[in-house]
């Protein structure tokens, strides 16, 4: 651990509301702004996450945020933690409000690796009593997150196009499948917690306060129900532009609302859609929506099949053009 102090000048300076920057990414239990770390001779910018004052009877929901990205440091797509700690303000200066940025904030910082976190979780309760403000340090993301590129409202109209859907259905698929082995549920499945780096054909995710850990291997049943949330708030949306009927809707900072999800959803098929998805990939969404799914694997098998389909149907397609 390290004591370090806040402050334009100082070892860390926070700035920037990240929250206020990017569509729908403000948070129940904190709030995200841009951190200039000084330490060791390098400068380093991150996204530091502290949470709200009047969150702290929400503790044990940002402790369990810091194990759960510990556990999954080694998984290609998750957004690392660099960093835990704690903020101590200078008496002067009050957590910004809800549309103010961090610039200008001074005070202490106790900073610790992840490897320490059984340390920083012990000290948390006495140090919240004495009014430190506990954070976790991120990568920060640059590329724009999911709901930004396929929102039918947000876009104007305009969608990604289904070969970029399913490689990044797939590819979060994969993130998923890992997290349930460790016996880790995502639970919130809010699309607008994804960024897709396009140069790189690489998805990435950043928010994981509402998950669930299991000290057990997860149920079919748990499985199912998580992937519904995942069909219902990220894939029906990222395939569709538009949030399904039923859904915690992405403007919800709810966490109750999150938590007490259905575990079932109807699938809404608009004129547009129709034309769009193919009556096999609205098939899957229905079933998938419907708690069908109790296995990532079978998941992941059945939108590979999607894209199959799409290459036979192309072959045939240039076969015709050429006859």
């Amino acid at each position: 651990m390290k004591k370090l102090k806040l402050g334009e000048g100082n070892d860390i300076n926070l700035t920037d509301a990240l929250d206020l920057i990017i569509p729908y990414t403000q948070g129940f239990f904190a709030r995200v702004f841009t951190g200039f770390f000084h330490l060791n001779g390098n400068n380093k910018r991150y996204a530091v996450k502290i949470m709200r004052p009047e969150r702290m009877d929400s503790i044990d929901n940002f402790i369990r945020e810091t194990r759960v990205l510990k556990m999954l440091d080694d998984v290609e797509g998750i957004t690392r933690m660099l960093y835990m700690g704690m903020i101590k303000l200078d008496e002067k200066y009050e957590f910004p409000s809800h549309e103010q940025s961090a610039r200008g904030l001074e005070g202490n910082v106790d900073l610790f690796l992840p490897k320490e976190i059984d340390t920083f979780s012990s000290q948390l309760p006495e140090m919240i009593e004495q009014g430190w403000l506990p954070f976790i340090t991120l990568e920060l993301r640059s590329e724009p997150n999911l709901y930004t590129l396929c929102d039918r409202y947000f876009t104007a109209g305009k969608y990604l196009d289904l070969n970029t859907c399913i490689k990044i259905a797939i590819q979060i698929c994969d993130i998923l499948e890992k997290a349930h082995k460790r016996g880790i549920l995502l639970t919130d499945y809010k699309i607008a917690h994804f960024y897709w780096q396009d140069l790189f054909d690489k998805v990435y995710i950043i928010d994981w306060n509402c998950a669930v850990i299991k000290e057990r291997p997860l149920t079919e049943g748990e499985i199912g129900y998580d992937l519904a949330q995942f069909g219902a708030r990220t894939l029906y949306h990222l395939f569709t532009g538009s949030e399904p009927s039923g859904a915690p809707s992405i403007q919800t900072t709810d966490i109750q609302e999150v938590l007490t999800a259905p575990s079932k959803y109807r699938s809404d098929w608009d004129h547009d859609t129709k034309e769009r998805l193919s009556a096999s990939l609205m098939d899957f969404l229905s079933k998938l929506m419907d708690g069908q799914y109790s296995s990532v694997n079978q998941l992941k098998q059945d939108l590979s099949s999607e894209v199959k389909k799409k290459l036979i149907l192309l072959i045939r397609n240039h076969q015709q053009f050429e006859n």
